[in-house]
């Protein structure tokens, strides 16, 4: 009976399935077109199988191929050749996820007859991972976020260089809070963080990987982040919804401590409000409107003095005074920016116009 394309796509997993249960934890699993297969499918089109799951899926690494279809390998360096005709490959750690999405197509069990194992869906598995954070840690992991989506929307690819500029503008300081959160979002499949440290030299040992590169991911050394060849890669479906949610959980906190009139104090232990702008001396940050966090220290000058306003009700914004001057400028919806602007225009240029201003 002829296979579809799609059935030798099922077939080829569910085999590499059979390997992996009998395979040393520690060896590239071996698949065998004649033993394993039964030659089921033929040599160009499972050289296409293997390429589309290394290069296009990503969810293993070609080892080893056989010498028969190094012509169509070719150009596919740095992959070794065997003599003993077999695959030599290596799964990666998203094979896995990949194998139960495809279990979930309707055609998968019409050929394979083999019940689906139900995955939790997505949305509902990242909504209740963000319900086990409280809102410091929100807070943190929006910052990165934000600084990468800034980046992918900026370079217009998933793939891209460590954005080490985005986070120093983010005032993401804290190198371990930093290597915290990549590796959290990594290990969630939101994104990729690797690094490529050498280029692996050909060998004649089988169970030995070769001409490859080697590349370390942030879970076996987290340290990665501090250099800028290290790369991202965005699993955009994933990494867009967690955005959307961080997004909406993070302004509804904002929300939700701003509730109060205008140039009013809100105090909770060492937390004060001052309309949209939120002074917490216990996390050591303020926090604006817009949900971005600046880390400040209680002890500084300038911030106790901000803190002094604020309890003093002495904080006002500029459409406050225009209001209550009768300003011309003043009117419905007026914002802060136009108050002082118009203010900016009016302002005396030389001490004669200084003069009649005061007069």
């Amino acid at each position: 009976m002829t296979m579809t394309g799609k059935e030798k796509l099922y077939f080829l997993l569910n085999k590499i399935e059979d390997a992996r249960d009998i395979a040393p934890s520690d060896r590239p699993l071996i698949i065998d077109p004649i033993n394993n297969l039964n030659n089921r499918i033929r040599k160009e089109e499972l050289s296409q199988l293997f390429i589309k799951l290394a290069k296009d899926e990503k969810v293993l690494i070609l080892i080893k191929a056989p010498s028969r279809v190094k012509a169509e390998l070719e150009e596919l360096d740095p992959y070794d050749f065997s003599d003993d005709g077999c695959w030599h490959i290596s799964l990666l750690p998203n094979f896995d996820r990949y194998f139960l999405e495809v279990q979930q197509e309707p055609g998968y069990y019409e050929f394979t007859g083999r019940k689906p194992v139900s995955i939790q869906n997505d949305e509902t598995e990242i909504d209740s991972w963000l319900k086990t954070k409280d809102s410091w840690t929100l807070q943190k992991m929006w910052q990165v976020v934000s600084a990468l989506n800034s980046e992918w929307q900026l370079r217009d690819k998933d793939t891209f260089a460590i954005p080490t500029d985005k986070f120093e503008r983010a005032r993401i300081k804290n190198q371990k809070d930093l290597e915290a959160v990549l590796t959290s979002l990594h290990n969630r499949g939101f994104i990729d963080v690797s690094r490529k440290v050498a280029e692996q030299k050909p060998s004649n040992d089988y169970d030995r990987p070769s001409g490859m590169s080697i590349w370390l991911v942030i879970p076996e050394n987290p340290e990665i982040v501090r250099y800028s060849d290290t790369q991202i890669e965005i699993k955009p479906k994933k990494f867009s919804y967690l955005k959307g949610r961080l997004g909406e959980l993070v302004k509804n906190e904002v929300k939700e401590n701003t509730k109060q009139p205008e140039s009013t104090e809100k105090r909770s232990g060492e937390s004060f409000q001052c309309g949209e702008l939120q002074v917490n001396l216990a996390q050591g940050v303020i926090v604006y409107k817009s949900g971005i966090q600046v880390e400040v220290s209680p002890d500084n000058s300038v911030m106790k003095l901000l803190v002094f306003l604020i309890k003093s009700n002495k904080v006002v914004t500029y459409v406050e005074i225009a209001k209550s001057l009768g300003m011309n400028c003043w009117h419905e919806g007026v914002t802060n920016k136009d108050v002082a602007r118009a203010v900016s225009e009016k302002r005396p240029s030389n001490a004669l116009e200084r003069q009649s201003w005061n007069g």
